[in-house]
């Protein structure tokens, strides 16, 4: 009877003074945490262009066509160059005074592949009326193109630009995000741009003093888009189509992975009771290690998805994802009645 006293208040000892320790600092981890998850936004504005367009020359015109093309609604000629590497051999750079734009024609002399376009235009901050220009003159001289590529902007002014990065970086979910996610030392990519017919990256942008969230489109989903020039539906997109903001459900994911280990929570409590909480504590700190860094902030969401599904398996895991609503409505305020192309 001593024994089975003594075990038994070893028992309480460790139920009541450790398991209960563990259950105060789990909790008072936990509620630290959630304020940290709910992360503030500064308060911002927001403006949307198009950073560049590229278009594939594919037919009835060579460089010296497109540069008097160009030089006719008023681009001067900068600079005509070698290049070193890359599939085209040349590139021919032009600028409009009048407006600023920028365009870069790659070119091969001689062209012996047909598996290229035998030019490609690079139109850096377009304007609606240049687009239509050349979209008019296209049209009319039987030139082939193709839409190749789009970059759309948008671009955070506020007061807090680290805190506004941080922000999105943290809360916005790229749909459809098949490539591993990047980074460097000062962009975020939300996937692989290389990889993927759409791309998505967060960086600082120092020349504007803001933070950019571009989204890339390549030639296959521009075509699914129905997407060309003048790019007139542009402004029709539903950018939801590409990505959301929100944060990670963080009670139901917990009580799913609870439920998911419930035979080894079951077995180790007929053991002995107490033995259990090992297991709950072991799942919360394992969330707490994916969703928050090293200096107790919040990891990106893309990157908290990434780690569970990597981990855990859990492949459907849009069921635990809410919808950041604040900033989600003050975000669609802002770039309603906004224009792409300006």
């Amino acid at each position: 009877m001593k024994n089975k006293k003594q075990v038994g208040h070893l028992n309480n000892y460790i139920d009541n003074k450790y398991f209960r320790k563990i259950n105060v600092e789990k909790e008072n981890a936990n509620n630290e945490n959630k304020e940290n998850y709910n992360y503030p936004y500064p308060f911002f504005t927001v403006k949307l262009s198009i950073d560049f367009l590229i278009l594939s020359i594919m037919k009835n015109a060579d460089q010296y066509k497109l540069c008097d093309i160009l030089t006719s609604i008023g681009f001067k000629s900068v600079k005509n160059y070698k290049l070193n590497i890359g599939k085209y051999q040349m590139k021919w750079i032009f600028k409009n005074p009048n407006n600023g734009i920028k365009a870069e024609m790659l070119y091969n002399p001689n062209p012996k592949t047909i598996y290229l376009p035998s030019l490609q235009l690079k139109m850096h901050d377009a304007d609606q009326e240049v687009v239509n220009l050349l979209n008019q003159i296209f049209i009319k001289q039987e030139i082939k193109f193709n839409l190749s590529f789009v970059e759309l902007t948008f671009d955070f002014f506020t007061e807090e630009v680290s805190k506004m990065q941080t922000f999105l970086e943290g809360f916005t979910f790229m749909k459809y995000a098949r490539s591993k996610l990047q980074r460097n030392k000062t962009t975020y990519y939300l996937n692989n741009l290389r990889k993927s017919v759409r791309g998505m990256r967060i960086y600082f942008k120092k020349e504007l003093n803001c933070v950019r969230m571009e989204v890339t489109l390549k030639s296959l989903l521009l075509k699914r888009l129905g997407l060309s020039l003048p790019l007139s539906s542009v402004d029709s997109l539903d950018l939801t189509n590409f990505f959301l903001f929100k944060k990670i459900d963080l009670e139901p994911l917990r009580d799913f992975l609870i439920w998911s280990n419930k035979k080894l929570i079951e077995n180790l409590k007929l053991k002995r009771s107490g033995y259990e909480n090992l297991v709950i504590c072991q799942i919360d700190s394992w969330i707490n290690c994916i969703v928050y860094d090293e200096r107790g902030g919040t990891n990106p969401l893309m990157v908290q998805i990434a780690g569970f599904k990597n981990e855990r398996g859990i492949e459907s895991f849009g069921r635990f994802l809410l919808p950041y609503d604040d900033f989600s409505k003050e975000f669609a305020k802002q770039i309603s009645g906004q224009k792409f192309l300006n």
